[in-house]
C-alpha cells in the first residue's frame, strides 16, 4: 500500500478537520463513532517511558479506577522528578538539579533509593529482567529488589551533558535502544554490553544544527528514531534493522515552503503492525521566542512500517506538543488550543487518518493519554480526567492540586505527576477505586 489521503479538503472526514485550527468557540466536528478495544494480554504493569516498544501508552492488563476515585498515597513535592515506571514496584528518579534514583512499593513506602548529584533531563526509568536502569551521567543498572548496582555502561557516542542529553532508553526482547547526541545504541540489558552503535550522518535544512534523537520505538524487527530538534523545509525519519544496527529506509518529510520559524517533531514515534506514525508541529506565523503571538499548525503522518512512504496525513484542529497513544489500530491524540486555555482529545483511525470522536474541555490542554481497554486517563490542568474510550464521554475528573503533566496506569492504580518541574517541585499522586 502505498497511498495518500489529505484529510483537509477531503470530503466529510475531512469536514471534520478542516477550518478548527485556531477556532475561539465551538466544537469539533467529530463523526462520534464509537470504539471497541480487543484485550491484547499482557500484564497490567507499566515498565518504560511509552509502556511498550511500540511507545503505544496501551496497558490492556490494567484496569484504573472507572467510576469513584480516591487518592491512595502521595509522594514528595519537594524535588523535580521523572515520570514513574511500575513493575514490582514504582520507579522514578529526581531530575534537573540531582539525579537520585527511587524505589517505591505499591502502598507508596520507599523501598531504596541511590542518591547522585548527576541530574539530567526527564527521561524515567526502564525495568527489565528484574533490573531498573536508569539514564543519568552513565547508564546504571540496579537490582530491583535492594537497589544494589549491577552494571554501568557509558557508550562511546553517549553524552548526558550539553545542550541535548539522551532520552529515556527502550527496551525489546532483552535489548535496550538508547538514542544518544549522534544516533543510536544498542546494548544487552542483563550485562550492559554494547551491542552495536550507529552514528547518523545528517545535515539539516535550516533550523537548529543540533540534534536530538528520539526515544525509540522498536516493532517489526525495526528501530525507529528521528531527530526533535528544528527543521525548515524537510525532517527525516529513520529506520535501523533491531539486530544490526544497518540502515533500513529512511524518509524525509518535505514541506511546500520552507520557513523562517520553526517546525519539528513532537516526542517520539509510536509504532503498529503497518505504520509508524509521528507529529509535526509547525509556527507559521510570530515572532520567535514569543509563543503567545504564534499561530500553529500540527500535522499528523502514517509511513509505511516496511518502507517509509507516507501512506496518509492529517491535519490536526488544534496544537499538538505531546506524542499520541496508540491502541488497537485507534490513535489517541492529546491536543492545545492555540489561544485559549483548553484542550481537546481527538481519536483517529490508524488506518486512514479519519477521525472518530473528539472530547474537549476548557479546564487546561490535555496531556499524552494512557490507555485501557474501556478508560483513557489524560492530564487536563490540574485535574486527572478519566475518559470512556467507546465514545469519549467523561467518567469523572479529580483535582491533584497542580497541573498534571503526566499520567500512566499500571494493575488497579492510575499515577498521575503533578507540577510542571521548572517552576514548581513535582508530586507523585497514586489513586485507585474506592
Amino acid at each position: 500500500m502505498n497511498r495518500r489521503v489529505y484529510v483537509i479538503g477531503a470530503g466529510a472526514t475531512a469536514a471534520a478537520f478542516a477550518g478548527c485550527l485556531g477556532r475561539r468557540s465551538g466544537s469539533i466536528d467529530a463523526p462520534g463513532t464509537d470504539i471497541s478495544l480487543d484485550a491484547a494480554g499482557g500484564s497490567g504493569t507499566w515498565p518504560q517511558l511509552a509502556h511498550d516498544a511500540r511507545n503505544s501508552r496501551y496497558a490492556p492488563g490494567a484496569s484504573g479506577p472507572v467510576d469513584d476515585p480516591e487518592v491512595q498515597w502521595q509522594a514528595f513535592g519537594d524535588r523535580y522528578l521523572t515520570r514513574p515506571v511500575i513493575e514490582d514496584g514504582v520507579y522514578c528518579k529526581a531530575r534537573w538539579m540531582e539525579g537520585t534514583a527511587f524505589a517505591f512499593e505499591a502502598d507508596g513506602t520507599e523501598r531504596w533509593s541511590d542518591p547522585s548529584d548527576e541530574g539530567g533531563g526527564d527521561y524515567p526509568p526502564v525495568i527489565v529482567d528484574e533490573l531498573a536502569v536508569f539514564v543519568r551521567e552513565e547508564i546504571e543498572a540496579y537490582a530491583t529488589n535492594d537497589g544494589s548496582q549491577q552494571w554501568v555502561a557509558k557508550p562511546d557516542s553517549y553524552q548526558a551533558g550539553g545542550r541535548n542529553p539522551p532520552n529515556a532508553p527502550t527496551v525489546a526482547e532483552g535489548r535496550l535502544y538508547l538514542a544518544t547526541n549522534d544516533g543510536l545504541v544498542a546494548f544487552d540489558a542483563v550485562s550492559g554490553n554494547v551491542d552495536w552503535e550507529v552514528a547518523i550522518e545528517e545535515s539539516k535544512s535550516g533550523g537548529d544544527e543540533t540534534f536530538t534523537w528520539s526515544t525509540p520505538a522498536v516493532a517489526n524487527g525495526r528501530a525507529y528514531t528521528f531527530d526533535r530538534g528544528y527543521g525548515s523545509e524537510s525532517l527525516p525519519v529513520y529506520a535501523f534493522d533491531a539486530e544490526t544496527g544497518e540502515t533500513d529506509w529512511q524518509t524525509d518529510i518535505e514541506f511546500d515552503e520552507p520557513l523562517d520559524q520553526q517546525r519539528a517533531f513532537n516526542g517520539h514515534v509510536v509504532a503498529d503492525s503497518d505504520h509508524v506514525f509521528v507529529q509535526v508541529r509547525t509556527i507559521v506565523s510570530g515572532p520567535l521566542g514569543d509563543s503567545s503571538d504564534h499561530e500553529w499548525e500540527a500535522w499528523l503522518f502514517a509511513l509505511d512500517n516496511t518502507t517509509g512512504a507516507i501512506d496518509w496525513t492529517a491535519e490536526l484542529p488544534m496544537r499538538a506538543t505531546t506524542p499520541p497513544a496508540l491502541a488497537d489500530g485507534v490513535l489517541f491524540v492529546p491536543m492545545r488550543h492555540p489561544e485559549e486555555r483548553g484542550g481537546a482529545l481527538v481519536t483517529v483511525n490508524a488506518d486512514d487518518g479519519s477521525m472518530l470522536w473528539a472530547y474537549e474541555t476548557s479546564a487546561g490542554s490535555v496531556q499524552t493519554p494512557a490507555v485501557t481497554l474501556e478508560t483513557v486517563y489524560v492530564g487536563q490542568g490540574s485535574e486527572l480526567v478519566a475518559i470512556a474510550v467507546e465514545d469519549g464521554s467523561r467518567r469523572w475528573a479529580l483535582d491533584c492540586g497542580g497541573p498534571v503533566t503526566s499520567s500512566i496506569v499500571a494493575n488497579e492504580s492510575v499515577y498521575a505527576r503533578t507540577g510542571r518541574g521548572q517552576d514548581d517541585e513535582n508530586e507523585l499522586v497514586a489513586i485507585r477505586e474506592q
